[in-house]
């Protein structure tokens, strides 16, 4: 809980304190919390986490008490950060589809299954693997995902990647249930405890969330994008790769929900490991690799290393998305704000010493560029590199003689 709380404030001892809490809640055994160490947990918890704050409150003071307990932490969570960042209440439940697909489309079944083995009404099956404790691994499991689903989905402020706290309890019971499958044996009621039309009508809920999932995916290609980031609007939807290939990605687990209906639990369970695989080479190996020609800074850097002279200069302009500062190992002149005076003078001290300006920006910015600079500067203006987020200029000081250089440049000059 203390590195919980360094690493992500207020919400990381939360989520652990409510998980322990409301389990201890349902499996009756909340009289024993005065036995389970609080007086010592506490003390280690302070030992953690309160010296860093400490020293942070002797260094930075009202400042850094107010943009991290304040505005990244209470205002995020009660009352919203930023006008892009908001959703209701289903907001990580169509996530998750997304997130965890294809699991997500059989937790249905798997969540049924874990309630029946909490409850003991799912007789043993030759194969079925038991360990001591099984029952309490997963009712703990199907609290977490619980209580870490509601809690995200109650704050204002909502960020796709707040969800990750719900996939660890939500991969577990896909394993219990991929086990159960794997072991073979019995029909739908035996497996569930459920009867076949209600059985019917929880496998057509989970192809029916499958297909929702999907079809979200083709009407907005940048979402899975988007899982890695936190910017969702504006440019920030185009760019994407088309998603289609993820259709046939999915068509094993189609054949596993046949194959679950009919009582073949194997071949249901081999079906959506088939499914997943694909899915995660496609992601892996195709999508986010051409989505990264959009999202990512590296192509448009790749262009400066490569014609940039010894004595160019590279400015960051009305932006700082930090890609930046990690391709240049924070060599590079950072303006977040479109300030022409601080511009002007930066250019002035560096005109007699430098070939070459060279401004990364995005392109909203790049269309006013001209306007900032110094009058001689304005018709010189040459964009090198633009993709759907990114644009990269070069704007000449010393005359086009610096581009006679060229053999002479090399990713090392920039020293």
């Amino acid at each position: 809980g203390g590195l919980a709380l360094m690493g992500k404030g207020f919400l990381g001892p939360g989520l652990i304190g409510l998980l322990i809490l409301v389990d201890m809640l349902v499996s009756g055994r909340i009289r024993a919390l005065g036995r389970v160490g609080l007086v010592s947990g506490v003390l280690i918890f302070i030992v953690v986490c309160v010296p860093w704050h400490h020293a942070m409150w002797l260094y930075r003071g009202e400042k850094w008490f107010h943009e991290l307990i304040i505005q990244n932490n209470l205002s995020r969570f009660i009352s919203g950060e930023q006008d892009q960042a908001v959703g209701d209440f289903g907001f990580y439940l169509r996530t998750f589809g997304l997130a965890a697909f294809p699991w997500s489309v059989v937790m249905p079944l798997a969540l049924v299954h874990a309630v029946q083995r909490i409850r003991g009404g799912v007789s043993s099956q030759a194969g079925e693997t038991r360990l001591a404790g099984a029952a309490d691994a997963i009712r703990v499991s199907v609290v977490w995902l619980l209580v870490a689903l509601g809690l995200v989905s109650y704050s204002v402020t909502k960020y796709y990647h707040y969800l990750l706290p719900a996939l660890p309890p939500a991969a577990v019971l896909a394993g219990v249930w991929l086990d159960r499958m794997w072991g073979g044996g019995g029909d739908a009621e035996r497996r569930t405890g459920l009867r076949p039309p209600a059985t019917l009508l929880l496998l057509g809920a989970a192809a029916a969330g499958g297909v929702a999932v999907l079809m979200a995916l083709m009407a907005e290609p940048a979402w899975i994008a988007h899982l890695t980031t936190y910017l969702y609007t504006g440019m920030w939807r185009k760019g994407a790769p088309d998603p289609t290939r993820m259709w046939w990605c999915s068509l094993p687990l189609g054949l596993a929900l046949l194959a679950y209906a009919i009582g073949r639990g194997r071949l249901a369970a081999r079906g959506v490991l088939l499914s997943a695989y694909l899915c995660t080479f496609y992601i892996l190996d195709d999508y986010l690799p051409a989505a990264s020609e959009s999202w990512s800074q590296r192509s448009a850097f790749q262009t400066y290393f490569r014609e940039r002279s010894p004595n160019d200069r590279i400015l960051s302009w009305w932006f700082y998305y930090r890609g930046e500062t990690f391709f240049t190992k924070s060599r590079i002149w950072v303006s977040m704000t479109p300030n022409r005076d601080r511009l002007n003078a930066f250019i002035k001290k560096h005109r007699d010493d430098t070939d070459a300006m060279w401004m990364i920006t995005i392109d909203a910015h790049a269309r006013r560029i001209g306007s900032y600079l110094p009058a001689d500067l304005r018709d010189k203006v040459e964009v090198r590199y633009e993709n759907h987020h990114y644009v990269l200029l070069r704007v000449p000081l010393a005359g086009d003689a610096s581009r006679d250089a060229a053999s002479s440049r090399t990713p090392d000059a920039f020293n």
